[in-house]
């Protein structure tokens, strides 16, 4: 299992977004993946913990879909 992009609800039961997000990038392929975090906290505070927990972008609820094809567009590249 080695994803090219996670999208992840930062507030999953048992195992929170942000802890996922550690467990991810300490794996030696965890470096490469784009994570996204999807929250309903929108301050700044919570931003930065969900960069602190190692994610590349943070989208508060309810998500904007376009925005968020345009991020897994921007790093994630299909072959042909």
């Amino acid at each position: 299992f080695r994803p090219d992009a996670m999208v992840l609800d930062i507030a999953m039961p048992g195992l929170d977004g942000h802890a996922l997000a550690r467990l991810v990038r300490a794996e030696p392929w965890g470096a490469r993946v784009l994570l996204v975090a999807v929250s309903g906290w929108g301050q700044p505070e919570n931003a930065r913990a969900s960069y602190e927990a190692g994610f590349d972008h943070h989208l508060v609820k309810p998500v904007d879909f376009e925005a968020l094809d345009q991020i897994v567009r921007d790093h994630v590249r299909l072959p042909g």
